[in-house]
C-alpha cells in the first residue's frame, strides 16, 4: 500500500503514478489505480442486463441504413477487441451504398429473420448481387470485406444479436461510439456502391483486403503517401486512389508497394473466397467451435459455441478454454438461471434472464441453477480454433 507521503494529490497524475512506481514498487501502482475512477480497469468479470444496454452509433452508418444498436460490449477499458451489439433491423434495404470493413462479423437472429445482401463473385464468374438469409435457431458469419448490407426479411422489424472482432491489423476496423445519439463524423471509406465497383480493380482492392493492408502497413511505417510514392517510384494520386479501392494499378506497382512495405500478398492473392458461413443451433449444442469444420473460414479468431441447459440443473462450468483463459462473452438468448461465483476476491451472485450478456476477463468455475431451461451462445477470441470439449456443451 502507498504511504501517507504517497497519497494522490487532488488532480492525479501519470508523472505521480510514475513516481510512486519509483519509490514503491508496481504493486503501490495497483493499489493507487484500484481507488481511481477507472473502475473497469481490474475487474475480472462483467454483466450487462438485457435493460442496461447503452444506445450506440457506428460511424460507418446513416440514417438510411434503418438499423438500431444497443451495446452490450466489454469493459471498453479491457482492451478486447469484440463488440457485442443487439441490432435490429428494419425490412427495407438501403439502396445507397454497402458496407466493407476488416476483421470478423457473426450473426445470431432472435426475431426474424435477417437478410443480407451483397457484392461478389466465388471466382469463375464476374460480381453480381446476390443474398443470404439467416433465421433464428442458426448462427451465421460473413466475410465483412465482401460488400454488404443486411435487413429484415418479412414485414416487421428484426432483431439479431452482432459480434465483430476488430482485426488489429485493420484501418476498417468497427468502431462503436457508445451512447452517442447527435454525431456528425461519418467514416465514407467504408462504403462503396454498386456501380463503383464496377470499375477495374475495385472489387479486388477492396474485397481482397489489398486496399485496407497497403494503408495499414503505410501508416505502420510511420509513411506519409507522397513519401511511400517517392520510394516506388510511382504518382502519389496512385497510391491514394489504391487505397481508397478506386485504382486499377499495375501488377509491378502493386509488387514493388508490397515489397516496400513487407506485405505477404501471397495470402491475400491465394486465399480462399468465401462470402457466409452457417451453424444450426441444435439441441446437441455446439462443444467446441462452430467453424471447427468449416471448408469457408480457413483462419477465424472469433470461435463460438452453444449449449443448452435444463430446468433444475446445477452443473458446475468454466467460464474460458484452456486455449483461451484470458477472455469470453456469454450471451443469453433465453430462459434463467443463478450464477455464483468468485470475482475480485468476493463472492458474487447473479440472477441472469435472456437477454443478458456476461464477460470474463479470466477463467472462472461458475455455479449455476437453473430455473427455466437457458440458451446460452457464447464466444471466446483467439489463433487456433479450439478441439479439446469442455464442460460447458452440458445438459
Amino acid at each position: 500500500m502507498p504511504d501517507e507521503s504517497s497519497k494522490p494529490p487532488s488532480t492525479p497524475t501519470l508523472g505521480w503514478l510514475e513516481q510512486l512506481y519509483y519509490e514503491s514498487g508496481n504493486q503501490a501502482v495497483v493499489e493507487a489505480v484500484k481507488s481511481a475512477p477507472a473502475k473497469d480497469l481490474l475487474t475480472d468479470f462483467s454483466v450487462t442486463h438485457k435493460d442496461e444496454g447503452a444506445d450506440s452509433v457506428r460511424l460507418e452508418m446513416k440514417e438510411v441504413d434503418r438499423i438500431g444498436y444497443v451495446n452490450f460490449s466489454p469493459p471498453a477499458l479491457w482492451g478486447i477487441p469484440v463488440t457485442v451489439l443487439r441490432m435490429n433491423l428494419d425490412p427495407e434495404p438501403t439502396k445507397e451504398s454497402l458496407l466493407f470493413h476488416g476483421g470478423e462479423e457473426l450473426i445470431v437472429p432472435v426475431v426474424g429473420k435477417v437478410r443480407y445482401k451483397c457484392m461478389w463473385s466465388p471466382g469463375g464468374s464476374p460480381i453480381k448481387e446476390d443474398e443470404i438469409r439467416f433465421a433464428p435457431g442458426e448462427i451465421g458469419a460473413i466475410n465483412p470485406s465482401v460488400p454488404h448490407h443486411g435487413w429484415a426479411e418479412g414485414p416487421g422489424v428484426s432483431a439479431a444479436w452482432l459480434f465483430l472482432h476488430h482485426n488489429p491489423d485493420s484501418t476498417t476496423a468497427l468502431d462503436v461510439a457508445a451512447s452517442i445519439h447527435k454525431i456528425n463524423v461519418r467514416n465514407e471509406r467504408r462504403r462503396v456502391t454498386p456501380e463503383e465497383l464496377e470499375s477495374p480493380g475495385a472489387y479486388s482492392l477492396i474485397a481482397w483486403s489489398l486496399a485496407d493492408r497497403v494503408r495499414t502497413h503505410r501508416q505502420r511505417a510511420d509513411l506519409t503517401i507522397h513519401q511511400l510514392a517517392d520510394l516506388a517510384n510511382l504518382d502519389p494520386s496512385h497510391i491514394s486512389r489504391l487505397e481508397s479501392g478506386t485504382a486499377n494499378l499495375s501488377l509491378d506497382a502493386l509488387y514493388k508497394i508490397c515489397q516496400i512495405l513487407r506485405i505477404d500478398l501471397r495470402s491475400l492473392l491465394f486465399a480462399k473466397r468465401w462470402f457466409s458461413e452457417r451453424a444450426n443451433l441444435s439441441n446437441a449444442g455446439i462443444p467446441r467451435c462452430a467453424w471447427e469444420k468449416s471448408d469457408h473460414i480457413t483462419s477465424h479468431m472469433l470461435h463460438p459455441r452453444y449449449f443448452k441447459l435444463k430446468k433444475g440443473a446445477s452443473p458446475k462450468l468454466r467460464s474460458c478454454l484452456p486455449h483461451y483463459p484470458d477472455y469470453s462473452s456469454w450471451v443469453i438468448l433465453e430462459g434463467q438461471a443463478i450464477l455464483e461465483l468468485n470475482s475480485d476476491g468476493r463472492e458474487r451472485f447473479e440472477l441472469l434472464n435472456g437477454g443478458d450478456v456476461l464477460h470474463f476477463r479470466r477463467d472462472h468455475e461458475l455455479k449455476v441453477r437453473v430455473m427455466k431451461d437457458c440458451r446460452i451462445v457464447t464466444l471466446h477470441l483467439g489463433p487456433i480454433c479450439p478441439g479439446i470439449k469442455q464442460g460447458a456443451e452440458g445438459e
